[in-house]
C-alpha cells in the first residue's frame, strides 16, 4: 500500500510565509493525481507541495497551479553555490532565498528568462547609487539612456554610452587629484569617479551581452557597483539579486521551468 500523499499550499506571491496542510491524506496515487489535475482555475497562482514517507512515489514534490486552472509539475533544481556541492532544490526556494546574483543571473540565461531583466536590473543598482548622493546631471542622464537602450536592446548606443561614461571617470578623477584632500569635494569627487566608471562597466555588460549574451560583464560591472556604493560586497550583492528578483518575479520563473501534468 502507497504511504498516505499530504497536500500542502502556498501562494506564490506569499514569500516567506509557510505551505498550509489542506485537504485530507490520500493513499491512492490516481485519486491523487486526479485531485491535482482538479485544482484550478485559482485567484492567485499556486504552489501545491506533495509529501509522503514513500520517497519513490512518482507525485512527490512540488506542482504549480496557475490561474487559468493549468496544473504543472515543478522539477527541483541544481543550484551550485561556490564552495558547496551541487543541490537538488525546489524551484520555489531556490529563486526565492538565493542571495548571489550569478546564480540568479546564470538560471535567468539558462532558461530563456531573458536578457534584458538582468540588465534593467543593473541600471536599477546605478539609480540606487546616484539616489544617494547629490549627483551631477550628466551621470544621471546617462543611467536613464542606459536603461532605456537595455530595454530597447540598442547595443551601439550601450557601447556609446560605456565610453562616455569612461571620459567621464577620467575626468571626475583628474578634478578629484587636484583637490585637497581630504575635503568635501574631494570625496564627492571620487563618489562621481566611481559611480561613472560602475555606468561604463553596466553599459559594457549591456553591449556585450546584447551582442553575445556573455554573463561575465555582468558579475564585473556589479563589483564595480559595489565599490561606488561603498557598502560591504555581500550587502551590495544581495540588493542586486532583490532587483533581479523584481524584475524577474517569481510566478514568471516557475511559468517557465513547469512540466506539463503526465496525462494532463
Amino acid at each position: 500500500m502507497t504511504s498516505p500523499l499530504r497536500f500542502t499550499t502556498r501562494a506564490v506571491v506569499a514569500r516567506g510565509f509557510p505551505f498550509e496542510p489542506v485537504g485530507e491524506a490520500i493513499t491512492d496515487e490516481g485519486v491523487a493525481l486526479d485531485t491535482l489535475r482538479a485544482w484550478g482555475p485559482v485567484v492567485e497562482p499556486l504552489v501545491v507541495r506533495v509529501a509522503s514517507e514513500d520517497a519513490g512515489s512518482d507525485l512527490v514534490g512540488d506542482w504549480f497551479v496557475d490561474t487559468d486552472g493549468t496544473v504543472a509539475r515543478l522539477p527541483k533544481v541544481e543550484w551550485r553555490v561556490v564552495g558547496r556541492p551541487p543541490e537538488a532544490r525546489p524551484w520555489l526556494e531556490a529563486w526565492e532565498e538565493c542571495d548571489e546574483p550569478a546564480l540568479l543571473t546564470r538560471a535567468a540565461f539558462r532558461h530563456g528568462l531573458g536578457f534584458q531583466p538582468v540588465a534593467l536590473a543593473l541600471c536599477d543598482s546605478l539609480r540606487a547609487v546616484a539616489g544617494s548622493m547629490t549627483t551631477e546631471g550628466s551621470l544621471v542622464g546617462l543611467i536613464e539612456s542606459l536603461a532605456k537602450c537595455a530595454h530597447e536592446s540598442q547595443r551601439r548606443w550601450a557601447w556609446a554610452i560605456s565610453e562616455r561614461a569612461l571620459d567621464l571617470h577620467r575626468s571626475y578623477s583628474y578634478r578629484a587629484d587636484r583637490e585637497v584632500s581630504p575635503s568635501q569635494t574631494h570625496a564627492s569627487l571620487c563618489d562621481h569617479a566611481d559611480l561613472a566608471y560602475a555606468v561604463h562597466a553596466a553599459a559594457l555588460a549591456v553591449s556585450k551581452g546584447l551582442a553575445d549574451r556573455s554573463q561575465g560583464p555582468f558579475f564585473d560591472a556589479l563589483t564595480d557597483i559595489c565599490v561606488a556604493m561603498g557598502t560591504a560586497e555581500a550587502e551590495a550583492r544581495r540588493a542586486f539579486a532583490e532587483r533581479v528578483r523584481l524584475r524577474i518575479p517569481t510566478v514568471v520563473v516557475l511559468r517557465r521551468v513547469r512540466v506539463p501534468v503526465p496525462g494532463g
